[in-house]
């Protein structure tokens, strides 16, 4: 029924082969300012995520705050992001303005203010990546400044480039699992790809505590 349930979408998306052991390792925390919840939680859920992905954006938006208000928040999910660059030539930028202002416990206040301005001011209304100039490089000082970040300490994290190599690793996990778009969710070890609506989560993630509840 999991199974069946994760693929009537309404935004498109299948369930993929489980990950293997190996594999599984993707379940470790990579960034601690990236995650929410509490870490030995009985479900572990890893998004990987493009800042410019119109699908993210509308899983941000109407998705992850139920997922967080009925498990995240009561010590029953932790959440991780990881964020790659596949979707607009200004996504690297973005992703790499997310890192840096993670360097000021800032990161959520970044990523929540991108993902409700894309959505509300370009996907809703049908405009695509390449229409979104938040994140040009003429702009994005600007979008910095708007989240509330020292500008001057975020501009010198941008400029040395430290994060760039950690979106690429994200991307050649991605890789390795077998995950080729955003958004793509890890959840106890088997593969989602898409944004489905929360039932579609709920029954997932409903069933992963009833299998911690039974091994109790």
């Amino acid at each position: 029924m999991v199974a069946v349930a994760w693929l009537f979408f309404t935004y498109g998306g299948s369930k993929q082969q489980p990950l293997s052991e190996s594999e599984q390792q993707v379940l470790a925390v990579q960034d601690k300012r990236l995650t929410k919840g509490d870490e030995s939680a009985p479900v572990k859920i890893v998004e990987y995520a493009d800042i410019l992905c119109p699908y993210c954006a509308k899983a941000n938006e109407e998705i992850i705050p139920q997922i967080q208000s009925n498990y995240i928040d009561k010590n029953q999910a932790h959440y991780e992001v990881r964020l790659v660059a596949m979707i607009s030539p200004d996504s690297q930028r973005a992703g790499e303005g997310a890192y840096c202002a993670a360097e000021q416990n800032k990161f959520w206040d970044y990523l929540d203010t991108a993902y409700k301005d894309t959505w509300d001011n370009y996907y809703s209304q049908n405009k695509t990546p390449q229409d979104v100039d938040l994140f040009t490089e003429r702009n994005i000082f600007s979008f910095a400044s708007r989240v509330g970040l020292d500008t001057l300490l975020w501009q010198q994290c941008m400029d040395s480039g430290k994060y760039e190599k950690t979106i690429t690793a994200n991307q050649e996990k991605m890789s390795e699992i077998k995950a080729y778009g955003t958004p793509h969710f890890i959840i106890n070890g088997n593969n989602y790809n898409g944004a489905p609506p929360f039932s579609s989560f709920k029954a997932v993630i409903d069933a992963e505590l009833n299998k911690s509840k039974a091994s109790e």
